[in-house]
This record gives C-alpha cells, sequence and structure tokens, in this order.
C-alpha cells in the first residue's frame, strides 16, 4: 500500500512539473478554431497540455475526431 502511494505521489509530481514548465513556455493567443469560439473564454496557449503546437494542428485533431466515417 504504502509502495502504491509513494508511486502515485511521484506519479503527481512529475506531472506538475511539466505542466508548469509548458505553462512557463506556452503564449496566449486568441481563439481561432470555429468549433472552439463559442465557448465561455476566448483565450488559449500554445503549445497546449498535451503538446499540440499551435491551433492548425489543434484544429486538425478537433476535426479529425468529430467527423463522422461512413463506412
Amino acid at each position: 500500500m504504502a509502495t502504491r502511494l509513494f508511486y502515485v505521489v511521484t506519479l503527481l509530481m512529475l506531472l506538475a512539473m511539466m505542466t508548469s514548465t509548458e505553462l512557463n513556455n506556452g503564449r496566449c493567443e486568441k481563439i481561432t478554431i470555429p468549433l472552439c469560439t463559442g465557448m465561455k473564454y476566448n483565450m488559449t496557449r500554445m503549445p497546449n497540455l498535451v503538446g499540440i503546437a499551435n491551433q492548425n494542428d489543434a484544429a486538425f485533431q478537433v476535426y479529425a475526431r468529430n467527423t463522422p466515417t461512413f463506412v
């Protein structure tokens, strides 16, 4: 049980360190993806927390996942 807790705490610490590093290196910009412009916020930070470098790449990911595939 203590070993599992150690791994969870270590993982959370590493995640917090990675997140703070990415946030410090990111730049704020106005959201330009049409599907995302109706949200309660209008700014985003790139690169984002999942490592997408710009909004064009993010738009590709959004539309690729939301496009129906016909078989």
